[in-house]
């Protein structure tokens, strides 16, 4: 049996890094799943980013998103179910959080949200924020009509690095120790000496790609990122 999933992403690099590692979490259980993206674009075709995501469920509610998305939920007779999805992800990353744009972004719907420090806080406020402009009560009720969220502490460069088990905490790190930490994963990666300090992280696709396939050969985030194992979690009750 299979679980297609349509997934509603801040960027192609997190897709790749949900796609890679949730689908092999299911590859030896009796239901797989298989994810597939909506938004953005592979092609960027389609804009990125936080405010993507969000713009989306605003634009698209429950009932609209259903009908075209959700398989038994066609317009029309002659829609094509196969093409339709099981269940909806919708994923944002936790280190927006503190930006002056995201902020305004909530104040102005209402959503203002308490000071998050810890890697649970902050999950559970990106959490909060999705389920709210998705029109959910709860994570349960979200669950019940075939949705989750799925927020990712701090970035989904963190599954990457749990998933190598090199640097421990992966979800405790935040700017400058993640980036570090995530540019001497992709040196180890490459057969190269890690650098002192690197200006950014690297969100080429194809070196993403190359990435998660080789470390999902080994292991996977599984146990050793919160937020991974609840995803993994959520799923399971669809």
């Amino acid at each position: 049996m299979m679980l297609k999933i349509g997934v509603v992403c801040e960027g192609q690099t997190d897709f790749v890094a949900m796609k890679t590692f949730i689908e092999n979490e299911f590859s030896e259980s009796e239901r797989k799943v298989e994810l597939s993206i909506i938004q953005p674009a592979m092609d960027n075709t389609l804009p990125s980013g936080w405010a993507q995501v969000l713009y989306w469920l605003e634009n698209n509610d429950y009932e609209y998103r259903s009908s075209i998305y959700g398989k038994n939920g066609a317009l029309f007779a002659v829609e094509d179910e196969e093409s339709k999805f099981d269940a909806l992800i919708f994923q944002i990353d936790s280190d927006i959080l503190d930006e002056d744009s995201f902020q305004n972004f909530l104040k102005k719907r209402g959503l203002g949200s308490d000071p998050a420090k810890t890697n649970i806080e902050r999950g559970s406020a990106i959490a909060h924020i999705l389920l709210s402009i998705a029109g959910h009560q709860s994570e349960q009720q979200a669950i019940s009509k075939s949705e989750v969220v799925v927020p990712i502490v701090e970035s989904s460069e963190a599954w990457l690095i749990a998933a190598e088990n090199v640097t421990p905490n992966a979800e405790h790190l935040i700017g400058q120790p993640l980036i570090k930490a995530f540019g001497d994963l992709v040196a180890r990666m490459s057969g190269k000496a890690p650098k002192p300090s690197y200006s950014k992280i690297n969100k080429k696709v194809s070196t993403r790609k190359k990435l998660c396939a080789s470390l999902v050969k080994v292991s996977g985030p599984a146990g050793r990122c919160h937020h991974y194992d609840d995803a993994i979690r959520k799923i399971r009750m669809l």
